[in-house]
């Protein structure tokens, strides 16, 4: 079942910073997130996840390490981010499901997560998660790689789903959906542009599927027809006329319809040919 929205499913130790986060790892994840905010991938609206913010990126923070740099959490509603809104994860231990961490705010839900994208593949330096109903919808369309909905978001399952699907899927930058977190998808690599740049695309051709199959689909037919009648009963009933131009009686599921009236009134005698 899918974790709600917003809430940390591990234990964490979060303490002060024992320095600033530099602004060369700190700039490009605040200018990737204005990005992904304007995209409506990372916010948060009164009437969708309980009103909880949603949506989060990484990096790492040094080449081949585990650390990484995290955007804290329920921080979607933000307009704007700065160094107060980034947490740095020095330690994941994901056999206890624990954190290890620096900042002023706590750590996102997603943190674990994207430790084990991190642990996965030394070569990916970039996680970008986002929310888009419209990616999700349509990933079987899309060919993205899919996390089953029975795997437990932020559990040890969960862990060996995502090295398992990044063992057998080598392209990178990698978007995959997590079908047990609603809306959930995933994009990561190695450089932020190239990684961010997959996601956008994926956006846009999930927007162009979505709008050719409601431009294929068939039109309603319509039912504007008395249920007695069938609608080409107007045809069928010149086509059935006899040679003297009268109608022939027509039939619908074995009752006689327009034949004579049960109970007929007698004819004047001038119209029956009798003297």
């Amino acid at each position: 079942m899918a974790q709600d929205e917003g809430v940390i499913g591990f234990s964490y130790a979060l303490k002060a910073p024992s320095a600033p986060i530099a602004d060369a790892l700190a700039q490009p994840l605040l200018a990737w997130r204005a990005v992904l905010r304007r995209l409506g991938l990372i916010g948060q609206r009164p009437d969708r996840y309980g009103g909880f913010g949603y949506g989060n990126l990484s990096r790492r923070a040094a080449g081949g390490e585990e650390t990484f740099i995290i955007t804290a959490s329920q921080t979607g509603g933000a307009a704007q981010a700065g160094m107060d809104d980034l947490v740095r994860i020095d330690r994941c231990d994901l056999n206890r499901f624990h954190a290890d961490a620096e900042g002023v705010k706590p750590p996102s839900s997603e943190s674990l997560t994207h430790a084990m994208v991190y642990h996965a593949d030394a070569d990916i330096h970039w996680v970008l998660h986002g929310h888009s109903p419209d990616i999700w919808g349509q990933a079987p369309g899309l060919g993205l790689p899919t996390i089953a909905a029975d795997v437990e978001y932020g559990s040890w399952r969960m862990a060996k789903a995502v090295a398992a699907l990044l063992s057998s899927n080598a392209t990178r930058p990698l978007v995959f959906a997590t079908l047990g977190h609603r809306d959930g998808v995933f994009a990561c690599g190695e450089g932020a542009e190239h990684t961010g740049g997959t996601l956008i695309q994926c956006l846009g051709r999930s927007l162009v599927l979505a709008s050719t199959r409601s431009r294929n689909a068939t039109p309603p037919t319509d039912e504007r027809v008395d249920v007695g009648m069938p609608a080409d009963a107007p045809r069928r009933a010149a086509e059935d006329q006899d040679a003297t131009g009268k109608a022939m009686p027509q039939t619908t599921q074995g009752v006689v319809r327009d034949e004579v009236a049960p109970h007929p009134l007698p004819l004047p005698a001038s119209e029956t040919g009798e003297p």
